[in-house]
């Protein structure tokens, strides 16, 4: 659903299976290793050492000229972060915003497309193991025996391309090692959440092949009670499943082969949040503890992918392969309204195929000029059909004069959508780094990418609210040069210091769920965002501070944002470029540990933005300016604060820790006519007042044994993600015009959860 608006179609995905064949030709390396491990720095107080592959090249974190926040395999387990909402919690620049089991979104640094059409691209791309997830129904993965997680903030349009406009999240999953070993973990909180996990690690023949295999289930019970119904909605069943193969021929060559499955099934809660008691639905209830939606709904998710990557060393340098393919089937029913009557309910399904691959060559690193080149493929098919039904009640607002649905009352009006766009990428590209002085380093790249998209939609309007059945296809290409620049001078082996020029952009595309002919088959341009960004990088005083700090000024022009179309079709939201924005901010990433018993951490981000140049043509004379409006999405302030304290206890009786982190983020706006389209009161929702997450561990001496407690969202801090107005459909229009009445369907953030873990590791 689009903010602020009701609007009937989503997005689409369907399939290009045909190109799977050529995975076979592709290969792959183990993620790597930190420089000192999670053990290691434990025991001796340190910080632990996180090397990254942000340039394509493994990097310490400290030597990396980017804005960047990575979570190491330690972090990962001691703060449980299981989902992409425990991500977020842990690096403030990052909104992640789950619609459904069929549409999820990503931002950073303001980048939004908050459209699930299949003729739109999201503005934040994630990678798993390096092979992109494209599919909005595709980006809740489980985060169980996890490698580390990488988020780079600003253009990444060099190294990893298109629709990296704001940002890019890349995921890594533990490789096979040539060792035995395991381990398996049983959690239980309340709501009868419990979740079984297990991983085994095996060498199948020394030093050339060896497997591992992970599972893991996560099931509750619903925590939202009915009031109409009597029964607690919110329950979710999810299963997945990963196997890795690697296989070393010889010191030379590396290949790991990869399959992950997830399963998901449940009911979808609805929070609303009105300001009024409706007439028409005396009943409906706005407690953010209860729902009376009445009709649970339904979630469910099949997919699958697999992947297949090759490191080969050489003469001249490394050659690297990734194979990706990724196939997905998703449905969400969702009563969007969340009142007894079931007035608005939208069921989308999502079918997805994807296949991706990349071929590169970095050279050496121990020479004064080093590089990596390289090609990339996608060719990706989106399938997103769409049903709805709305009930249209006799003496809602949408039923009086002036409005679409007049003279309606009592009827229902039902939403029919087929819609899928073929996409296919080609690109190229080149990074360079001279090592000018010993202190001082230039780094240049370019990538060249042509895009291409075609394909379909039909849509049935059911002739009331948004004109007749429409459909038509589509075809057009866009194409772009990303260049970028780094300087970088380190004048002692503990500091760095950047600045980065560089370019990204966002492809052009189609309205498949468009209301009129025009806007289905005519596309719109791509978005493109200049970044100037300085910073500055400190590891020292023997690991035991870590300070990542930069500026930035990102300006976006062509920018794709959703608006509001009124035309003699009728009414309907659809993406458009909109003229020009600027985000300015400061990150800040600050990790300590002032004694060996205590570690403590800060991240903050600060960032201000404006709309520079969008005025909106209305077509009927009048325009709508949003000049000096703030950017959607784009919170002032945003701060996670963490603390952990651990010691070893005497008598060789293990150790204990306990911690926890605080998070808080400011309010930010959900369309880019801010309070003119959303009350301050639901704009206050979406701010995070005081998060706190806490926990606390025993590991036996060995290592092997290990309870943990955990409190998560401990203060039951409610806070909205996305809210969505519905006021038009359960409101009369007194209710509506003159009393200024209004209900969001608000699409809340994670509930409270305490609970227990116990770990065996062998």
């Amino acid at each position: 659903m689009t903010p602020s608006h009701f609007r009937p179609g989503l997005s689409l995905h369907h399939a290009v299976a045909s190109v799977l064949a050529a995975a076979a030709i592709s290969l792959a390396a183990p993620s790597p290793a930190t420089a000192a491990s999670a053990g290691t720095a434990e025991q001796s107080g340190a910080l632990e050492e996180i090397v990254v592959t942000a340039l394509r090249r493994e990097t310490s974190l400290s030597d990396t000229p980017i804005s960047i926040s990575a979570l190491s395999a330690a972090e990962i387990e001691r703060t449980r972060v299981v989902t992409m909402d425990d991500v977020a919690r842990m690096v403030p620049s990052l909104v992640f915003m789950p619609q459904s089991a069929s549409e999820t979104y990503l931002s950073i640094r303001g980048t939004s497309t908050i459209d699930d059409s299949t003729g739109t691209d999201q503005g934040v791309n994630m990678f798993v193991d390096d092979v992109v997830r494209t599919g909005i129904a595709d980006l809740q993965p489980d985060l169980y025996d996890m490698e580390r997680i990488e988020v780079l903030k600003g253009p990444q349009g060099t190294l990893f391309g298109r629709n990296s406009l704001g940002g890019t999240m890349s995921l890594y999953t533990k490789n096979p090692v040539f060792k035995n070993e395991g381990s398996t973990e049983l959690s239980y909180a309340q709501d009868n959440l419990i979740e079984a996990k297990g991983m085994y690690n095996m060498p199948l023949v020394d030093n050339v092949l060896a497997a591992r295999v992970v599972v893991s289930s996560h099931s509750n019970g619903g925590y939202l009670p009915d009031v109409v119904t009597n029964t607690d909605i919110g329950q979710l069943s999810r299963w997945s499943g990963r196997a890795k193969l690697l296989y070393t021929p010889s010191d030379d060559l590396k290949i790991v082969a990869g399959f992950d499955y997830q399963t998901l099934r449940g009911d979808s809660p609805v929070w609303t949040n009105l300001n009024f008691t409706p007439s028409l639905e005396p009943n409906l209830t706005s407690d953010p503890n209860q729902t009376s939606q009445a009709d649970p709904g339904k979630r469910s998710q099949n997919i699958w992918g697999l992947t297949l990557r090759a490191d080969l060393n050489s003469k001249i340098g490394t050659w690297t392969s990734i194979t990706g393919y990724r196939h997905l089937n998703a449905l969400d029913r969702t009563l969007e309204t969340g009142d007894p009557l079931d007035t608005l309910t939208l069921q989308t399904e999502e079918h997805d195929k994807q296949f991706s691959e990349e071929v590169r060559l970095a050279s050496r690193t121990d020479q004064r000029f080093s590089w990596v080149a390289g090609l990339y493929y996608l060719n990706n098919d989106k399938g997103r059909p769409i049903n709805g039904a709305l009930r249209i009640n006799d003496g809602a607002a949408v039923t009086h004069p002036g409005a679409p649905g007049f003279g309606l009352g009592g009827t229902t009006a039902y939403y029919v959508a087929d819609q899928d766009t073929k996409t296919i990428s080609y690109a190229g590209f080149l990074d360079g780094t001279l090592a000018i002085t010993d202190t001082f380093k230039a780094d240049l790249g370019v990538r060249y990418t042509y895009e291409s998209k075609d394909g379909f939609a039909d849509l049935n309007h059911s002739n009331h609210f948004f004109g007749p059945p429409i459909s038509g296809k589509f075809s057009h290409s866009w194409n772009a040069v990303t260049p970028k620049l780094t300087l970088t001078y380190k004048p002692v082996q503990s500091t760095m210091l950047y600045a980065t020029v560089s370019k990204g952009f966002q492809s052009g595309g189609f309205n498949t769920q468009g209301g009129n002919q025009e806007s289905l088959t005519l596309p719109f341009d791509s978005e493109i965002v200049w970044n100037y960004e300085a910073g500055i990088k400190f590891d020292g005083l023997d690991h035991r501070l870590q300070l990542n700090l930069s500026v930035f000024t990102d300006r976006y022009s062509q920018l794709q944002i959703i608006t509001n179309v009124v035309s003699t079709s009728g009414f309907f939201t659809a993406t458009s470029n909109a003229g020009a924005a600027t985000v300015n901010g400061a990150e800040l990433d600050l990790q300590a540990a002032p004694a060996k018993w205590v570690t403590l951490g800060l991240r903050y981000d600060y960032m201000t933005s404006k709309f520079t140049e969008y005025v909106i043509n209305n077509g009927d004379g009048t325009f709508t300016d949003y000049n000096g409006n703030e950017v959607p999405f784009v919170s002032r302030n945003r701060v996670t604060a963490s603390i952990d304290l651990h010691t070893d206890l005497s008598g060789d009786r293990g150790r204990i820790a306990f911690g926890g982190d605080y998070s808080h983020r400011s309010s930010y706006y959900i369309s880019a006519g801010n309070a003119a389209d959303t009350p301050d009161y639901i704009t206050n929702q979406t701010a995070w007042n005081g998060v706190v997450n806490l926990h606390a561990s025993w590991t036996s001496s060995s290592g092997r044994h290990e309870v943990a407690l955990f409190g998560q969202n401990v203060t039951d801090t409610h806070y909205a993600l996305l809210p969505v107005e519905m006021t038009p459909f359960v409101a009369t229009g007194y209710e509506y015009a003159v009393l200024g009445a209004h209900l969001f369907n608000m699409r809340p953030g994670p509930h409270k959860s305490i609970g227990i873990t116990f770990r065996e590791k062998f």
